[in-house]
């Protein structure tokens, strides 16, 4: 590792350079690899000197069980660590041992990461809905419980092919991406009027923040917003949910901005592609006995037979499925070519037959002016290509005030046109997640990927009203 990030390595006769390294790693096996206390001790932040206390619910506490309760981490404002702090030993009681690590020339904090799959997603996320939803003490009412769980079913049809997996109501067992689409789209309309406005607002500042955050757009211009979202989250959650809400990954939430303006928005390091390659790596050995060499050969092989179909970079999309079944706008001369799906670099768009529900699937997108489009057709005029669909009349803004999402491409849509109309595909900026919103006759739609082509021709809207 001293070699590799001093000499770096060369490539097929490339000299390549290892400018920053990173460790990627859950709380367990970063407290590891740097000899650092582990995340239930009293001085385990890896980012700051806070010192944790001993907090116990009101239901430990009336049936006596758990006494020493759970280390929590109150304080937002304790002196933060630095590479000489934690080479010197500035705080002894946070150190188990000396690290390897220390020997290569890397920030022992900053260059080993808070995770946000473990921190935000399966951490904070989790924690905050089984507060809400399952912890005696905190928790909705029961039937605002069941009409949340409703809601989640209710919105199930309509996740797009990028999403991972499908909402479904909610247990304290679900997986990350699961509690990542919660938190980035499904969440805010879910709990619509089901919250108190108070834990309303308080659930839209971790939703905000993290969307931010998330975003490669956004992260950079508003990270210094972000980070005042989480540390009113936290602060507050202490205040609605007790002492015990503050947790050692709740308290990670004011930190994870930090590790955004090192690295990027919060994907750019996150253990996702990781774990995910861990399913690859499993299917690749056939049998118990010397798997280290299965995975090599079969790794070896794919090498040299994958064939990689990339979208054509001069056009920037590619039409697939033709069909002859419109709707068109008028009468097509012979020529012409209808398709169903077209597939673009970061998404792909469908259209859906008239008879289904007009926002389910992969049929919604944004188009340049701020217009949100269920797509009906696809159609090829000689050199010339365009979507057919129906736009929505009136975006509003979702959040209650002071929030404004329409600053994060998030809107209220309402008053869907009765008229076919016809847009050149150029015209598309990103993909949106289109899903009702309980008891209301109108949609919110949320951009989950965007046409890097058009980037640039987004125009600059402010997060917050004035």
């Amino acid at each position: 590792m001293r070699d590799l990030i001093s000499k770096g390595f060369d490539h097929d006769g490339v000299s390549i350079k290892v400018r920053r390294c990173s460790f990627v790693c859950d709380a367990p096996a970063r407290a590891f690899i740097s000899g650092t206390k582990y995340h239930t001790g009293k001085n385990s932040c890896s980012r700051c000197t806070v010192v944790g206390e001993n907090a116990i619910t009101p239901k430990e506490m009336r049936l006596q069980v758990r006494p020493k309760g759970r280390i929590v981490y109150p304080s937002t404002t304790c002196a933060l660590r630095t590479d000489e702090s934690f080479r010197e030993r500035f705080d002894p009681e946070h150190h188990n041992s000396y690290s390897c690590l220390e020997e290569l020339e890397i920030d022992m904090v900053l260059d080993l990461p808070l995770d946000p799959m473990h921190v935000v997603d399966e951490g904070a996320c989790h924690k905050y809905f089984v507060t809400i939803l399952f912890d005696s003490d905190y928790k909705i009412s029961p039937y605002h419980v069941k009409r949340v769980n409703e809601n989640m079913s209710l919105v199930s049809p309509y996740s797009p092919c990028e999403v991972a997996r499908k909402t479904r109501p909610f247990t304290a067992k679900m997986k990350c991406t699961e509690w990542r689409q919660i938190r980035l789209y499904t969440g805010p309309v879910v709990l619509i009027n089901h919250l108190s406005p108070d834990r309303y607002a308080h659930f839209l500042t971790f939703h905000v923040a993290t969307k931010i955050l998330s975003s490669p757009r956004f992260y950079r211009k508003y990270i210094n917003y972000a980070k005042e979202l989480l540390l009113t989250f936290v602060r507050n959650g202490v205040i609605l949910y007790g002492n015990t809400f503050c947790v050692y990954n709740i308290h990670n939430l004011i930190h994870i901005a930090n590790d955004c303006e090192n690295f990027g928005p919060m994907q750019s390091f996150s253990a996702y592609p990781f774990e995910n390659h861990l399913g690859v790596i499993k299917r690749l050995s056939r049998k118990s006995e010397k798997p280290l060499q299965q995975v090599v050969k079969r790794l070896a092989e794919l090498d040299h037979t994958q064939k990689i179909y990339n979208v054509s970079e001069t056009e920037g999309f590619v039409f697939k499925f033709e069909h002859n079944d419109g709707p068109v706008l008028k009468k097509l001369n012979g020529d012409e070519k209808q398709y169903r799906q077209v597939n673009f670099k970061n998404f792909v768009l469908c259209a859906t037959k008239r008879d289904n529900c007009a926002a389910k699937g992969d049929n919604c997108e944004l188009l340049e002016g701020n217009l949100v489009v269920i797509i009906e057709n696809f159609i090829e005029i000689g050199s010339k290509q365009f979507i057919i669909g129906r736009a929505f009349e009136s975006l509003t803004n979702l959040y209650p005030e002071p929030f404004y999402s329409p600053g994060l491409d998030i809107y209220k849509c309402e008053n869907l046109s009765g008229t076919l109309q016809q847009w050149p595909i150029e015209k598309v900026l990103f993909k949106v997640y289109l899903m009702p919103i309980p008891n209301f006759s109108s949609f919110c739609s949320l951009s989950i990927r965007r046409h890097v082509a058009n980037l640039n021709k987004l125009a600059t809207v402010k997060l917050t009203k004035v």
